[in-house]
């Protein structure tokens, strides 16, 4: 699980390169990133269960905070 003394920009560059390229990356307050998504599916549940399960591969123990 990330804590507030990771480097959030090492996540940033990991979830693009995990497979949240269709999101803006905010790191703006510590030990939080902000996702924002812009992601293709057939519906809004099927579209954040993928994100979700983008960010996860990334950062194992990562929270939804607000959706």
């Amino acid at each position: 699980m990330p804590s507030e003394s990771d480097d959030p920009e090492v996540y940033a560059d990991a979830l693009y390169g995990g497979g949240c390229d269709d999101a803006l990356i905010g790191i703006g307050k510590k030990g939080y990133i902000a996702l924002d998504f812009s992601r293709m599916a057939n519906t809004k549940t099927e579209a954040m269960e993928s994100a979700i399960q983008d960010v996860l591969k990334v950062v194992p123990g990562a929270a939804l905070i607000d959706s």
